[in-house]
């Protein structure tokens, strides 16, 4: 009988960690679903005329209005302070500033090639993660590294060392600069996630999600006075639709989304699925925006795909090793 039990026991908790892995990869999928559509929203916001400033503060406005009742409601009105932490300041500077790299670089640089840039942070997650977090650095990953870094070069180059010096690269550049950006932010989320004494939360990953929304918008609020908040009046429709969308889909959302499949995955495997997005992001781009796809991008996104495949098949051939 004693027996039984055990097994039954161990069966039951096989069952319960096979239920959380499928959880986390519909999460994580979704979330890269979600925000693969937001490269070609943005552009399409900027296209409209939207300053960068003024349309990235909006966005985690309408962020922030959903976020804050919605983690009162789930803290149940109790311990509502008790639930910060000082990690919180830490993140949500560090993804105020990725935004704005990322919208002012939007600006300049097209959505397909801006998906491909950020989601380069796949490699500076392998680097860091072996640093902070302890996981492996294997000869697969420093391939990937070099792979990884020709491709974006061919990206953002295209073949043509003039380009260097135009507007475009710059574009390129401050993209780039906000995939680094994420990527400290992923590993810093991570050990968050991973601590119990401090993130003792069963809603860890939610609570994060939402703080991290609401100290960001804090943030991005102290640049507010740079903008013209007049223009608030002068919206039309699509700008506010575009604008309502990225704040509740694309943040509150898809946020949520991978916080949450954050706590059953590792970092670098998270941010494997993420690079979907790039499949997402150039699909859209090109039906909804009429974006060019070049040769040097293709070949490009090839070698940044390389490099995330080899990245992946490292983690499948430890995990495996493991069981």
């Amino acid at each position: 009988m004693g027996f039984d039990d055990g097994d039954g026991g161990g069966n039951r908790g096989e069952e319960e960690r096979n239920f959380s892995a499928y959880r986390a990869t519909l999460l994580v999928f979704s979330a890269s679903l979600i925000w693969g559509s937001s490269f070609p929203a943005v552009k399409w916001g900027l296209n409209l005329g939207l300053d960068p400033l003024f349309f990235v503060i909006f966005r985690f406005l309408v962020a922030f209005i959903v976020a804050l009742p919605l983690l009162i409601y789930l803290l149940k009105g109790k311990g509502f302070f008790e639930s910060f932490s000082s990690a919180f300041l830490i993140l949500g500077l560090l993804n105020a500033l990725a935004l704005i790299f990322q919208f002012y670089g939007m600006e300049l640089t097209t959505a397909g090639k801006s998906a491909l840039l950020i989601n380069l942070n796949v490699v500076f997650v392998a680097i860091i993660s072996y640093k902070f977090l302890g996981e492996s650095f294997s000869f697969k990953k420093v391939l990937s590294v070099f792979i990884g870094v020709f491709g974006a070069i061919l990206v953002t180059t295209e073949g043509k060392l003039e380009t260097v010096s135009s507007k475009t690269f710059l574009g390129d550049m401050m993209v780039l600069s906000a995939g680094f950006l994420w990527a400290v932010f992923i590993i810093m989320s991570k050990k968050w996630l991973d601590n119990p004494r401090e993130n003792s939360s069963a809603q860890g990953g939610l609570i994060t999600n939402l703080w991290v929304i609401i100290i960001t918008t804090l943030f991005l609020l102290l640049l507010l006075p740079l903008t013209d908040t007049g223009d608030v009046l002068k919206l039309e429709w699509k700008e506010v639709c575009v604008i309502v969308y990225l704040g509740l889909f694309c943040t509150v959302l898809a946020f949520g989304a991978w916080y949450v499949s954050l706590e059953e995955m590792e970092a670098t495997t998270s941010a494997v699925w993420l690079l979907l997005e790039i499949v997402f992001a150039v699909i859209l781009s090109v039906l909804l925006l009429s974006e060019k796809i070049s040769f040097f991008i293709v070949s490009g996104g090839i070698l940044i795909g390389s490099a995330i495949l080899f990245i992946l098949l490292e983690e499948i051939e430890r995990k495996n090793e493991k069981i």
